[in-house]
């Protein structure tokens, strides 16, 4: 309609003696294709920890998951503590050692991309409370991050649900998570209904997807489902899931 109406603009231009066919010319001009993340040269992973996300575990009451990335060869802890008002809890949070795994991969954007793949559970946790952790090791933290426990009885909650990220994932689809975010911030949790990325060897496009939620993903606990975008060849999930 709107281009509709311009050519009809340009019509009556026309016989004013106005620019006609320039003005539907500039009509016409597609945008450029945006460039995709997995055509991007790729970045190495750093010393500094970075897609921090944190995840259910099969009691959500007493006990949290968090997994990050880190530069190889280094190794990784967190630190948690029930959340004060001030800083004091730093004096008594409790350190736990984290799971490392050095992994080599084949990704799209290289023959062979190196990472340190951490995980931990911090446990012994009360119901229905507020705690604050960080994850890092020797002098590369990140910033002190904080989650509720799930109640130990029923209680209402709510929970978000996001479709297929997938394309576009910094640039747009981010938008639709972050004002789910502002609509229902005390979200219990996240279900991402698969395909988060497009290529599923593309590291690019899995750190668009972490990117994409920051630190939000490092306070709200994800369930992510794999579709069909997450898998290589044949029935095998991708290594970076």
């Amino acid at each position: 309609m709107i281009f509709t109406r311009t050519l009809m603009l340009g019509a009556a231009l026309a016989a004013l003696g106005g620019p006609a066919v320039a003005l539907a010319q500039a009509v016409q001009r597609p945008e450029p294709a945006p460039v995709q993340a997995s055509d991007r040269p790729i970045a190495p992973a750093t010393a500094q920890p970075e897609r921090i996300i944190l995840n259910l575990t099969a009691d959500p009451a007493h006990a949290m998951a968090v997994t990050w990335r880190t530069a190889p060869g280094l190794t990784g802890e967190v630190q948690f503590a029930e959340a004060l008002d001030g800083p004091d809890f730093i004096a008594t949070a409790t350190r736990q050692d984290a799971v490392t795994d050095d992994a080599v991969l084949a990704v799209r954007e290289a023959a062979e991309f190196r990472a340190a793949y951490h995980s931990a559970v911090m446990t012994g946790l009360k119901p229905a409370t507020t705690y604050v952790y960080r994850v890092g090791s020797g002098q590369n933290w990140s910033e002190w991050l904080q989650f509720r426990t799930a109640a130990d009885t029923a209680q209402p909650f709510t929970f978000l649900y996001m479709g297929d990220m997938q394309n576009n994932i910094l640039s747009e689809a981010s938008r639709t998570l972050r004002v789910g975010f502002r609509k229902a911030g005390d979200a219990a949790f996240v279900i991402h209904a698969g395909d988060l990325i497009n290529r599923h060897d593309s590291d690019n496009e899995w750190g668009e997807w972490f990117a994409s939620g920051s630190f939000l993903y490092a306070q709200t606990p994800q369930m992510p489902t794999p579709g069909n975008h997450e898998y290589g060849r044949g029935p095998i999930l991708n290594p970076q899931w």
